[in-house]
């Protein structure tokens, strides 16, 4: 595949303006760490593309607190997630998640929105955004829809937006931080950067107002499915109990159940099944120290 033209964009009108006009000849690129691949990928397409840069419109890039709500725009760059302290403070998992990826050369192109779009089950942002309950925001000319993260997936590689049509322009992450709540996100891969993770864990916990009980939860893994793949069972199983040593061993011991990996080049099933429950104690018991509970057997 190839392209035309290279059209630097000024603003999200702009950018929906002219993925209309292309009438799904165009794509949107920010840090191009995955599209430029996939069209060098798919060289001798018949049509040629527009490529249309969103890297300087402010309103896609930024990252700021708004009220309860954490909003982070589409174009913000690995890097920008990583270091800010906005998201370490109410959504740490993101943080670490968007750390995670690859090299500092990687992070400072590689953005938010392409991760999501690109849609595969063991983003580094996308466990972590699940995990947290985001809402994405998408565009389409005169229409505008919001969706939780988690349905963006419909299989590796396939999105629930199209990105010849529409924009994901930001993410919304409700209730963030506070005493109560934390997050986490632990990632095992066989060695710090430039691969993709053979497993990665990323929870989300709410405790009552005297930190005594489980009272909202969710744990997000991948890769044990085509999608980023919640842990139900154990989510519903931690909901009343307390932090114990207990408690989230058995609520790790349900995650692992839940898991189906797949035997590949990165680990076999069997293994990265066992670890499932290694990697959600890890993470339950980080956001735990997040808030000072001390956990008893």
């Amino acid at each position: 595949m190839r392209w035309d033209s290279y059209l630097v964009m000024s603003s999200t009108e702009d950018t929906l303006a002219a993925l209309a006009e292309a009438e799904g000849r165009a794509r949107i690129i920010a840090g191009g760490t995955d599209l430029l691949v996939e069209l060098k990928r798919e060289q001798g397409h018949a049509q040629p593309l527009k490529l249309l840069d969103i890297r300087r419109v402010q309103a896609l890039g930024r990252i700021e607190q708004q009220e309860e709500s954490l909003v982070i725009g589409s174009a913000a760059t690995m890097s920008s997630v990583t270091g800010s302290p906005v998201v370490a403070s109410a959504a740490r998992a993101l943080a670490q998640g968007a750390g995670f990826m690859g090299s500092p050369q990687i992070r400072n192109l590689a953005t938010v929105g392409g991760n999501l779009v690109n849609a595969m089950p063991a983003a580094d942002t996308a466990v972590p955004l699940m995990a947290l309950g985001a809402q994405a925001h998408v565009a389409s000319g005169q229409t505008e829809r919001t969706l939780p993260v988690e349905e963006l997936f419909l299989g590796v590689g396939k999105s629930a937006i199209d990105p010849s049509k529409e924009l994901l322009t930001h993410l919304t992450i409700s209730q963030c931080g506070g005493p109560r709540r934390a997050s986490a996100m632990k990632r095992m891969a066989p060695r710090k950067a430039f691969t993709l993770p053979q497993l990665s864990i990323a929870v989300m916990i709410e405790l009552d107002a005297a930190l005594a009980a489980f009272e909202n939860v969710r744990i997000v893994m991948a890769p044990v499915a085509p999608t980023p793949k919640r842990a139900k069972q154990a989510e519903s199983f931690l909901i009343g109990q307390p932090p114990t040593a207990q408690a989230i061993e058995q609520a790790a011991a349900l995650a692992r159940e839940e898991a189906n990996p797949r035997d590949s080049i990165r680990g076999g099933a069997a293994y990265r099944k066992d670890m499932v429950r290694v990697m959600v104690k890890r993470a339950l018991s980080d956001a735990l120290a997040q808030l000072g509970v001390e956990i008893h057997g």
